[in-house]
């Protein structure tokens, strides 16, 4: 497995930024667009795969956003947010058993960050 990319490169930073103003003005199509962008040349970025799932979800493709908010687990297991989304997720799909089980990981996350000595 790769690592996770501490430092995104200018233009990899600069496509995840045109997916964020995208995003603020709600036009998630192009939001999509950048964020896969951003990917392309930074794949094992764990945030941008966050906001590509963040967008899916918006643009009503709720089972790719889980697969992009689990792989961006897999990139980064202490990313609290993915698997609170992935608990939103799976409650608006009905299946509040994985619900449960996502937001049980958010907080054991939760949990461990805060215990972890530094």
């Amino acid at each position: 497995m790769k690592e996770v990319t501490a430092q995104p490169t200018e233009q990899d930073n600069d496509y995840l930024q045109k997916g964020h103003t995208f995003l603020r003005k709600l036009r998630y199509i192009e939001a999509l667009a950048a964020y896969k962008q951003a990917l392309c040349l930074d794949p094992c970025n764990a945030d941008i795969l966050l906001y590509k799932g963040r967008v899916l979800f918006y643009l009503q493709r709720p089972y790719e956003a889980l697969i992009a908010l689990e792989n961006a687990l897999q990139l980064n297991p202490a990313l609290t947010i993915a698997y609170q989304e992935q608990s939103t997720i799976f409650t608006q799909l009905g299946k509040q058993k994985e619900a449960q089980m996502a937001s049980e990981h958010a907080q054991d996350s939760n949990t461990r960050q805060i215990n972890t000595p530094e």
